[in-house]
């Protein structure tokens, strides 16, 4: 069985889409650890100690 061109297109425009939400999700996921690590209160709270 062959796809037609609109056929193959749509799976093509499927994959696209799913593939920048994969890259979204994994994104945001980066910066939470990131953001995570980087609480200003905690930060500030070991620099504070660290400078003792």
């Amino acid at each position: 069985m062959r796809f037609h061109k609109a056929e193959s297109a749509f799976f093509v425009f499927i994959f696209v889409i799913l593939a920048a939400g994969l890259v979204t999700l994994h994104a945001y996921g980066l910066l939470q650890a990131i953001a995570a690590e980087i609480d200003t209160s905690s930060g500030i709270e070991e620099i504070v100690y660290l400078n003792k």
